[in-house]
């Protein structure tokens, strides 16, 4: 009880002008333990979990490492984030970078939350499309776009899941933790907070049906998919059987197992086995996982999936 207390009282101290006095003296490269402390104890991810987030915004805009302009909430975990690092996943952006040029590669990014990948991304020239089903996110996604114009990215509001759950629902239910939309899920177990989840009802399709056309008129070389969905990234793959048939796509997903890791492994396996495809060791440029040495009950933010026929 004293604990929870000092805890909000240490909360209670969070606001706009200290982060921002936070982030100057953590550009200052002091490697201080102090500061690392506070920063790591005012992220939204960790105080949703000790104290009561507050639900109001505090709403900035800021400059990523890239030259990227986005508005952030810094009462959001990947906001937050990004406002202290300049960028939240470099992953998929250097996996990008590594398989070809502007004008060959068409990236897809499956629960693109505000768009902080897509759009560094997109700024390089790369066609994009991002999928995010949160209303409240496409908001913020939109509200960053209009700051970087003339790119060459589309969002599309929707949830995706396999082709038999689309048949089933034409929509489903996501739950956002407060502080993290980022860990938004349709299991409401999936990342537990000391306040309640928020509830919203989404659409649900397949990623065949939302983006075949869209792909069969565009004009590249190499298709990369990232899907970040919290627990059903298998689903969006078993929705996606004909772009997997049709252009061979390198797909990042993450992996977060639970108490179900051999179940979920042993699904992974038939999915590579049916699609021709196999878990890669080189994720990217900075990022190995031998494959003797993958571990199904470990969580790996990032697992690279390519067809068989590449070397």
């Amino acid at each position: 009880m004293r604990d929870r207390f000092i805890r909000n009282l240490i909360a209670s101290f969070r606001n706009r002008y200290s982060l921002r006095i936070l982030r100057k003296l953590m550009s200052l490269k002091t490697d201080s333990y102090v500061v690392n402390r506070i920063y790591n104890f005012y992220d939204p991810n960790n105080l949703r979990r000790h104290s009561k987030v507050s639900r109001r915004s505090i709403v900035v805009r800021s400059t990523g490492k890239y030259g990227e302009r986005v508005e952030l909430d810094l009462n959001e975990h990947i906001d937050y984030r990004f406002f202290f690092l300049g960028y939240f996943d470099d992953v998929p952006k250097s996996l990008v970078n590594r398989i070809g040029k502007a004008n060959e590669v068409f990236f897809i990014d499956v629960g693109a939350n505000v768009g902080l990948v897509s759009i560094a991304i997109a700024c390089e020239g790369y066609q994009t499309l991002a999928i995010e089903p949160l209303p409240f996110n496409i908001k913020k996604f939109r509200n960053s776009l209009k700051l970087n114009p003339k790119l060459d990215l589309e969002i599309i509001e929707s949830a995706v899941g396999s082709h038999s759950k689309v048949s089933d629902n034409e929509f489903i239910e996501i739950f956002t933790p407060p502080g993290n939309s980022g860990a938004s899920s349709s299991s409401k177990a999936w990342n537990p907070s000391l306040q309640p989840s928020d509830v919203s009802l989404v659409r649900l399709d397949s990623l065949d049906n939302l983006c075949l056309h869209i792909l069969d008129s565009s004009s590249f070389t190499d298709l990369v998919i990232k899907i970040d969905v919290e627990g059903m990234e298998l689903d969006v793959i078993a929705g996606a059987s004909e772009i997997l048939q049709k252009y061979r796509p390198q797909i990042l997903i993450e992996w977060k197992p639970g108490q179900n890791a051999l179940i979920k492994f042993h699904e992974l396996s038939n999915m590579l086995q049916v699609h021709e495809y196999r878990l890669s060791s080189q994720i990217s440029p900075n990022e190995l996982i031998p494959n003797y040495s993958f571990d199904p009950y470990l969580i790996y933010e990032n697992l690279l999936l390519i067809p068989n026929e590449l070397p």
